[in-house]
This record gives C-alpha cells, sequence and structure tokens, in this order.
C-alpha cells in the first residue's frame, strides 16, 4: 500500500505543485509527515529540475536528451519511484544480473537497398539500424528515444536528429535537410555512412562465436543452468533421503 502511495502521490504531488509555479505562486515551503519522505524528493527535483546530466565518456545531456520518465515535471515521471524501486532491489541482490540489449563497444567510452532509416529512435530500432549498416534521421518523441538520439548525432555518429519548431513539431524542411546530410554527398554524409558500416562490423563479431555478445549470453545461460541444478539437487537430495528413511525397517515393528 505504501509503495503505491508513493507512486500516486509522487505523480499528484509533482502536478500540484507544477500547477501552483505555472500560476505564479511557487510553494517555497513543504511540510510533510514521517510516512511520506518521498515528498522531499518530489519538492526538490520541482524546485531544482537538472538542466544537465553527465556521464562519464559521454557529452553532456541536456534536459531534451534526458529520458522523459527521469524528468520530475516531465509526463511521465510517475515512472520514477518505479525505476528507483528498481536499483533498489538489485542493491540488495548478492550478485545482481541484468540483460541488457547492446554489444561491448556501443559501450566504449561511451539492407544495400536502404539508403536511410527515419525513426523515432527506439532502443530496438536503433539497435537495428546499427547492425544493418542504415544511417539514421532521428524523430525522438519520448521515453529513452531522446537519449538514444543523442547517442546517434554526437556519440555513435552514424545519423542526424531532426530538430522541433517552437511549436514542438518537426516541418518538413528539416526533415529534407537531415536527409541531404545523411545521403548526400558532403563529408558530414560520408563520415555518417562510414561509421554506420563500422558499427556493423562491430555488431557482427560481437555475436558470432567467441565474440563479447556471445560471450556474455552464454554466460548468462550457464549460470542460470548452474543455479536450477543446485536448486534441483536441493529438492531431490530432500526427497531421497525421505525414501531411504521410508524404506527402513521400523525397530519397533512385530512381525
Amino acid at each position: 500500500m505504501l509503495s503505491e502511495l508513493e507512486r500516486a502521490g509522487s505523480q499528484t504531488l509533482t502536478e500540484l505543485l507544477m500547477t501552483f509555479s505555472k500560476n505564479s505562486h511557487p510553494v517555497s515551503f513543504l511540510i510533510y509527515t514521517l510516512i511520506l519522505p518521498w515528498a522531499a524528493d518530489v519538492a526538490r527535483c520541482v524546485n531544482n529540475p537538472p538542466s544537465s546530466v553527465v556521464v562519464p565518456g559521454l557529452p553532456p545531456f541536456e534536459t531534451e536528451d534526458i529520458p522523459s520518465f527521469l524528468l520530475p515535471n516531465g509526463p511521465h515521471s510517475s515512472l520514477i519511484p518505479v525505476f528507483r524501486h528498481h536499483i533498489q532491489v538489485l542493491e540488495q541482490e548478492p550478485s545482481p544480473c541484468v540483460l541488457l540489449n547492446t554489444y561491448d563497444c556501443l559501450e566504449e567510452d561511451a539492407i544495400a537497398a536502404i539508403g536511410c532509416y527515419v525513426m523515432h529512435c527506439g532502443w530496438n530500432s536503433t539497435m537495428e539500424s546499427l547492425a544493418a549498416d542504415i544511417p539514421v534521421v532521428g524523430l525522438p518523441q519520448f521515453a529513452d528515444q531522446t537519449a538514444n538520439a543523442k547517442m546517434i548525432e554526437e556519440v555513435w555518429r552514424n545519423g542526424v536528429r531532426a530538430r522541433v519548431n517552437e511549436a514542438g513539431i518537426v516541418e518538413a524542411e528539416e526533415i529534407r535537410r537531415c536527409l541531404e546530410v545523411v545521403i548526400g554527398s558532403g563529408e558530414g554524409g560520408q563520415e555518417i555512412r562510414s561509421n554506420a558500416k563500422k558499427w556493423r562490423g562491430l555488431a557482427l563479431d560481437a555475436v558470432k562465436a567467441g565474440g563479447s555478445s556471445h560471450n556474455n549470453l552464454k554466460a548468462f545461460l550457464e549460470n542460470i543452468t548452474t543455479s536450477a541444478k543446485k536448486i534441483n539437487g536441493v529438492f531431490d537430495g530432500g526427497a531421497e533421503n525421505k525414501t531411504t528413511d521410508a524404506a527402513k525397517p521400523n525397530e519397533n515393528s512385530k512381525n
């Protein structure tokens, strides 16, 4: 019940504080009870929203680049407690394991008939474009799409991100500009296509036998198999002992 109170309460309190701020009546002091410690986190984030986030080895992520479900005043801020709870659960695990849809070369420091992939920059589409050697024009909308577009344009450099106008709309001329950059004969387009080809090669190396993704998945499956055998051994051993004990003659019984 308390977890649901935190989830719903964080969203409601955020909306309330934002409404007061938009109406020129910002809340400067918040009083909360002992069972609502998350209220302080909400108030702190609303009054001091992050303007940028710095991750070692990557360019600074501005507000427009940060996944929308991590922004305290974003449309999906109600998911923040969910992610926080995930992290807390993992911190309590002695040997936590998270399976990621990626490959090692993407984490360092950071179809021939298709000339360009205009996409929303979801993670699956992003991985498909990298593995297929296809340059990208990104039109991110929400969630992790903005962060993925940031990586595509500034880190992996296999595409460009279309910019919205003041109304938040990507105009036709902007899409045309991006397409000309990506598939044009200019130096920028050549670099983008060269990078796309490079990432495809690294992706193929990662999934072949002995590659990083192949080895990581193999280790993951071996860990599951080992754990399953240990669990089955406990149950099988217990059943065997019970059977052995039941087979022994009762010394107190009479023939």
